[in-house]
């Protein structure tokens, strides 16, 4: 960890009131009793609560997350890190490519992988592999 890496930490230490124990473990996680988790952006800190997440798509070793007030946020962070810290808060891996807030989905549809419609009209397609977390499963479906 840099020591501006350090110091960001520190500064998401004292807003969220977190013990000084946790540093290690800071870096994007959401507060448990705020729903909000601070995101590192390329010129500083951006603040969002979880449930305001729509969906996150992966771009490499980024992500750009969608939100339910139409911010656009990217991220350095991988997919894999941020399924790590959000799977607890409802979110769902769909496919190589993207995880979706299960608050804003609104239906499934069958297809060969099938796709979700979230609450902002938003289609995401789903994997074949991945269509069995919506009860979905079978040949033809």
């Amino acid at each position: 960890m840099g020591v501006k890496d350090r110091d960001i930490v520190l500064f998401r230490m004292k807003v969220l009131d977190l013990p000084k124990t946790n540093i290690a473990e800071i870096p994007g996680t959401p507060h448990p009793h705020s729903g909000r988790m601070a995101l590192i952006v390329k010129n500083g800190l951006i603040f969002i609560t979880v449930d305001e997440i729509l969906y996150l798509r992966s771009d490499g070793n980024y992500c750009r997350i969608y939100s339910s007030s139409g911010r656009n946020i990217y991220v350095n962070k991988m997919k894999s890190a941020l399924e790590k810290q959000l799977g607890p808060f409802g979110f769902v891996c769909i496919n190589h490519q993207y995880l979706a807030n299960f608050q804003h989905i609104l239906r499934y549809e069958k297809g060969y992988g099938g796709a979700l419609v979230l609450t902002d009209q938003t289609i995401l397609p789903v994997s074949r592999e991945r269509k069995r977390v919506f009860g979905v499963g079978g040949e033809n479906e």
